[in-house]
């Protein structure tokens, strides 16, 4: 991830804004793979974690940021998401649903 990151930004000058820049160059020791996704401004960060980092971790760097460097970061511009990846993947569950009502039909999908 992180050597596709570097590649692209070579790729493509200006895709890698500063405050974006100065947020992954903090993070990257904390992380296995960064990757800055999406286009003008709408964008958004993908970093897996080391196993030794946690959301705290990041949210710590993030906050030590504020006042000491030449662009100003706070939490309120930044929006950290938990996320994980299935290990499973998809799995089909066969329902008899003769005799349901069409609500009951409903619920069991929904739910």
């Amino acid at each position: 991830m992180i050597r596709y990151w570097h590649l692209k930004i070579q790729m493509a000058k200006g895709s890698n804004p500063p405050l974006i820049a100065q947020v992954l160059r903090k993070l990257q020791p904390l992380t296995v793979g960064l990757e800055l996704a999406g286009a003008g401004g709408g964008g958004f960060n993908v970093a897996l974690l080391a196993r030794t980092a946690s959301k705290t971790n990041i949210e710590e760097r993030i906050a030590q940021m504020n006042g000491k460097e030449e662009i100003r970061v706070s939490l309120g511009e930044l929006k950290l998401y938990d996320v994980s990846i299935d290990n499973v993947g998809l799995t089909v569950e066969e329902k008899n649903v003769e005799g349901m009502t069409v609500e009951d039909i409903i619920h069991l999908l929904i739910s």
